[in-house]
C-alpha cells in the first residue's frame, strides 16, 4: 500500500519530537501520534484527508492520529516547524472533540490570541534543556495551547457511534487502499468508487487531491511494487509477472513499469529498492519515514 503507516520511535519517555524543515516534500502518510505544523516562511501545499489548502507563514495545521497527510513546499526557502507528540496528551481534553478544519490561518490565530509561536519555541527549549520536569512542563504547555484553541475554534464533536464525519470518511478510505492493496489485479475505477459510494466525477476528484496521484497511476504503482517483488523472488517470466499484477498485455505492463521504476522489467535485479520509503502499511518495519526530499533540518 503506497499510503503508509508511520511508526514513530521515539528517543525516551517524553514522547516528543520536533524537527524544522526547509523545503520539505512527503508523500501521504499517517501515524497513530498528534502532528502541529507551522509555517515560517515561503508557502506549502497541505492535504489532511479531503482537505487540501495552501499554507503562508504564521498559518498552523493540526493533524489528529490516524489523520492522512502529506506536505509539499512550493516556494524555495519554505520553513516548516514540526511537533509529533503521543495523542495521550490531550485525551483528557479533547474527550470527543475535533476542529472542524485542519488548517488555522494566521489571522485567526493572531485574533484568538491563541500563542501558536510561542508553543513551538517553549517546546523547543525544553527539548534543549532536558531539565527537571521537561515532560511536565512540555505537556502542560500543549495542553494550555489546546484548551485556548478548543475555546476559540469551531469544533465537531463525535455523533452516537463515537466517530466524527471526518473520520469516517478517512476509515472508509483506509479501507478502500487496503482493498485495493489485496486486490490489485482485478480492482478498477467503477468498483473503488462504488466502494466509496461515490460518484466517478467526485471520486476522481478527491482521490486526486488526497493521494496526489490520480487512481490510474495509484494503481499502477501498486501493481509495479508486487511485480518487482514477484522478478525478485520468483522464477515467472516477465510476461507471468505482468499478468499476475492485472495488466492486459506486456505492452502496457512495460510502459507503467518504466514509468514508475525508470527502468524495464529485465534490468530489475536482487539489490533494486522499489522507490526509497514506500513499505507496506502496518506491517512492523523498524522505522518509516514519510520525508522524500529537503534541504536542511533542526532536530530537537
Amino acid at each position: 500500500m503506497l499510503v503508509n503507516y508511520e511508526k514513530r520511535y521515539f528517543k525516551d519517555e517524553i514522547k516528543v519530537w520536533k524537527r524544522v524543515y526547509t523545503d520539505l516534500q512527503n508523500m501521504i502518510h499517517w501515524h497513530k501520534e498528534y502532528e502541529l505544523i507551522y509555517i515560517r516562511k515561503g508557502s506549502a501545499e497541505i492535504c489532511v484527508n479531503h482537505y487540501c489548502f495552501s499554507a503562508k507563514p504564521g498559518d498552523l495545521v493540526m493533524c489528529r492520529g490516524g489523520d492522512m497527510h502529506r506536505i509539499n513546499s512550493t516556494r524555495k526557502g519554505t520553513v516548516c516547524d514540526v511537533i509529533i507528540f503521543d495523542d495521550e496528551f490531550l485525551r483528557p481534553v479533547i474527550r470527543g472533540r475535533s476542529f472542524a478544519h485542519p488548517h488555522v490561518e494566521a489571522k485567526l490565530l493572531c485574533e484568538k490570541k491563541l500563542g501558536a509561536d510561542k508553543v513551538f519555541s517553549a517546546v523547543a527549549e525544553e527539548l534543549r534543556q532536558k531539565d527537571i520536569y521537561t515532560y511536565e512542563a512540555i505537556k502542560s504547555c500543549i495542553i494550555e495551547f489546546f484548551i485556548k484553541c478548543i475555546r476559540n475554534l469551531k469544533c465537531n464533536v463525535e455523533n452516537q457511534d463515537g466517530k466524527t464525519h471526518k473520520q469516517k470518511f478517512t476509515g472508509s478510505y483506509q479501507k478502500l487502499l487496503q482493498y485495493i492493496d489485496n486486490n490489485y489485479d482485478s480492482v478498477n475505477f467503477k468498483t473503488a468508487a462504488k466502494l466509496m459510494n461515490f460518484t466517478p466525477q467526485y471520486f476522481s476528484k478527491i482521490f486526486k487531491e488526497i493521494s496526489g496521484l490520480t487512481f490510474t497511476d495509484y494503481l499502477n504503482r501498486v501493481k509495479i511494487e508486487k511485480a518487482v517483488n514477484l522478478i525478485q523472488t520468483t522464477d515467472l517470466t516477465i510476461s507471468s509477472v505482468a499478468e499476475k499484477c492485472g495488466f492486459v498485455n506486456i505492452r502496457s505492463f512495460n510502459r507503467a513499469f518504466k514509468k514508475t521504476t525508470g527502468k524495464t522489467p529485465t534490468e530489475i535485479n536482487n539489490s533494486y529498492q522499489f522507490i526509497k520509503n514506500l513499505q507496506p502499511a502496518g506491517k512492523n518495519h523498524d522505522s518509516f519515514d514519510a520525508t522524500i526530499s529537503y534541504t536542511y533540518v533542526e532536530e530537537y
